[in-house]
Order: C-alpha cells, then sequence, then structure tokens
C-alpha cells in the first residue's frame, strides 16, 4: 500500500538548540513551495543542551509536519540516521545534518537529479567545504580507507546528505550490525550512486561536533568492521618479526661455533623479549577487537533504543 507521505527528511539532532528553529523555519519556506506531501523526523541523540525541549515546542508549533525521537543514550549520527529511516514513512527519504551547512532548498537539486538520472541514491557533492583542516584530514583519510578497503568508487563523493528511495532504504535496514557504517551499507545495496553539486554553508552557530575519538571510532568501524586488514597486518609483522629473530640467532651461532666468540649481549636480550612481548600484546589487542565486534554481532544487540516519540500528526503525543 503507497504511503501518504512523499518525501520524508530525516535529521540527525545533537546540541543544536541554538539552530534548532532556523532550521524548521528554512525547511517550512522550502516545504510550502513544494506539492508533495512532507514529513520531517528529528532524531535527538540523546543531546546534552536543551534540544529535546526546543524540538518539543517546534513539533507543537508545526503539527502534521514535523516529528521527533528521543533515543535513551548517544549512539552516534549513523544509528540515530538509520533510526529515522525505520520511523519515517516517506516513499522518498532525504537524510541531511542539523548545523544548516546542508541548506534545505538544496534538496530541489537531489530531487530533479533523482528524476533526471533515475539513480538509487543521489549524493549532494559540498562544493568548497567549510570544514576545518583537522575535519578535512580526517575526510580524506576516510575517503582513502573506503577507496582500498569496500572498493568505493574514485569519482563517488560522499556526504550525509542524500536522497534515496523507499526499497534502497528498505534494504540498507536489513542489514543487521551493530557498527553501521552508512558508506558501505549503501555500497553493499546498490552501486547505481550518483553526485550533484551543491554549496557548502557556513555553521550556522557554533563548532563541528566531530571530535578525534569520534573520527577514529568511524575509523575503526570501516577498518575492522569491513576488513582484514589489521589482522593480515599482525600476521605480516609477526613473520617480519620470526625472520630477524631467526637471523639474529644465525649470527650468534655462527660467532659462537665458528669464531669461538662468547656473545654476552644482556642488553640486545633484554630488547628482544621487551620487542618481542610488545607485539605480542599489539596483536592480542587486534584480536580481541575482532572478536569483541564478532560477539555483539552475532547476540544481535540493538545500536539504539527510543526513549520517547513525539508526533502530533493524528492530534495526540505519542
Amino acid at each position: 500500500m503507497k504511503s501518504s507521505i512523499d518525501i520524508s527528511i530525516v535529521i540527525p539532532v545533537f546540541n543544536s538548540a541554538r539552530i534548532l528553529p532556523e532550521l524548521i523555519h528554512e525547511l517550512r519556506i522550502f516545504v510550502q513551495q513544494r506539492k508533495e506531501q512532507f514529513e520531517v523526523l528529528l532524531v535527538d541523540d540523546f543531546s546534552t543542551d536543551d534540544s529535546w525541549l526546543v524540538l518539543k515546542e517546534l513539533c507543537l508549533q508545526n503539527r502534521g509536519l514535523l516529528k521527533a525521537i528521543r533515543l535513551s543514550r548517544n549512539c552516534g549520527q549513523q544509528s540515530a540516521t538509520l533510526c529515522g529511516m525505520r520511523e519515517c514513512k516517506g516513499d522518498i527519504i532525504i537524510t541531511m545534518d542539523d548545523d544548516l551547512q546542508h541548506k534545505p532548498k538544496d534538496i530541489e537539486k537531489l530531487l530533479l537529479t533523482k528524476q533526471d538520472t533515475g539513480a538509487a541514491i543521489v549524493i549532494a557533492r559540498l562544493v568548497e567545504k567549510r570544514h576545518g583542516l583537522f575535519r578535512k584530514m580526517c575526510s580524506d583519510a576516510m575517503k582513502f580507507l573506503a577507496e582500498k578497503l569496500v572498493s568505493k568508487p574514485k569519482n563517488l563523493y560522499l556526504s550525509s546528505f542524500r536522497l534515496m528511495g523507499r526499497d534502497i532504504a528498505d534494504n540498507i535496514l536489513k542489514i543487521q550490525t551493530y557498527y553501521p557504517y552508512f558508506p558501505v551499507l549503501m555500497l553493499t545495496v546498490t552501486r547505481n550512486i550518483v553526485n550533484v553539486d551543491i554549496t557548502h554553508s557556513e555553521r550556522f552557530d557554533g563548532k563541528s561536533k566531530y571530535s578525534f575519538f569520534k573520527s577514529l571510532t568511524m575509523s575503526t568501524r570501516l577498518i575492522i568492521n569491513n576488513s582484514s586488514v589489521l589482522l593480515d597486518f599482525i600476521g605480516l609483522l609477526g613473520i617480519v618479526s620470526s625472520l630477524l629473530s631467526f637471523s639474529v640467532a644465525i649470527v650468534i651461532l655462527i660467532k659462537k661455533l665458528l669464531l669461538g666468540i662468547s656473545i654476552q649481549e644482556w642488553t640486545s636480550l633484554m630488547i628482544s623479549v621487551y620487542l618481542v612481548g610488545g607485539l605480542i600484546l599489539f596483536s592480542l589487542g587486534i584480536i580481541g577487537k575482532y572478536l569483541l565486534r564478532i560477539l555483539n554481532e552475532t547476540i544481535h544487540r540493538t545500536n539504539y533504543f527510543i526513549s520517547e516519540k513525539i508526533d502530533y500528526s493524528g492530534g495526540n503525543l505519542s
């Protein structure tokens, strides 16, 4: 049965209380210019500011358009986005950030590109990105890793401002993982993905919420959950270490048996012990990360829980 909602806009929210009123204002201006039936679903990723209180007021003021969900803990942008995709009802789903660097008016470009190309997914290519140096370096590193580890096409630009059909979204949601990484999920479902150029705006307020720790977490999701590159690395490290140890042993035997040189290099021995011990602990740590992820996947842990929903479209708070 066809949904009565044509387009759902899913927006993960985190500590954006001061931005949300302007974001919703611009969304309303865009929606009022269109003939389609819209819903805007905002997923509060357990913000520590007044974002949830602001969302409650905005939903009350924008009945029939806005809906909101609050997660019971901070789960990250990827999980919040998947939550919104699962809860929304639109035949077309658009995801975007909450910081107004993705302008609501540019949604039209995504829709036109979808109409002209028939692509399964349309992703905004952000022209003249307004991120800081650290964020740009992290983005470039993730781009490189995605190309090498999951065969992302080199000419494909990845951003969180994207459009997809309900069928694609449903297939993405079928992939059960405790450590979601959206680009991998998309590339697993389809390769029929195109870009459209969109200007990247300055942040309306505040600073980027991507810290070094969050960037590191995302990189480990890509590397550990979608490749065996670290296991291959420690395997190679073990082989090289073994060859070096064997070479040192041969040199010692030659000195002792053929040249009669007594070996009393306690410093070298201790260095070797510490080196081998460190390599062993390093290898166990990496293997432990893989085992933890396997455990979380096999016991089917949910990566988010909903604590509260707001939906005034039917006149009630759910």
